[in-house]
């Protein structure tokens, strides 16, 4: 009996093995500094519930946005001045005032019709590249 191919989509693949994608998803305590308070923020020392692979998510995003910081000065552009990300109500929101990714056809992959579709459905990437 020859064995089937099975192709999985990109949730898919992070449905079922989530910890090879992002990293460990299960919190674990970490001490550190943390913004306590909403209406007076304020550094506080203590212990946090936080699962690695949103700290890597995070991460990923603050590194793209200095990434794009310097390639829109390197071409005399306005700078990314500013980047939000916002938990709540069972997802996260990323938005920054950068450059964003044209929303123009594809013709390196016969797949993604749309640039977008390109490099964050197919690639997994960002448009850090030539």
């Amino acid at each position: 009996m020859a064995a089937q191919r099975y192709h999985r989509s990109e949730r898919e693949k992070l449905l079922l093995r989530p910890d090879q994608i992002v990293g460990a998803i299960t919190p674990r305590p970490v001490h550190g500094w943390y913004v306590e308070g909403s209406e007076a923020p304020c550094l506080v020392k203590g212990t946090a519930e936080v699962a690695p692979g949103l700290v890597k998510l995070v991460d990923e995003v603050i590194t793209n946005a200095i990434d794009q910081f310097f390639r829109v000065q390197q071409r005399g552009g306005a700078p990314v001045r500013r980047v939000g990300i916002r938990l709540g109500d069972g997802g996260v929101s990323v938005s920054n005032d950068g450059e964003p990714v044209p929303v123009v056809p594809s013709d390196e992959h016969p797949d993604a019709k749309w640039l977008p579709t390109l490099l964050f459905g197919v690639w997994n990437t960002s448009d850090s590249y030539d």
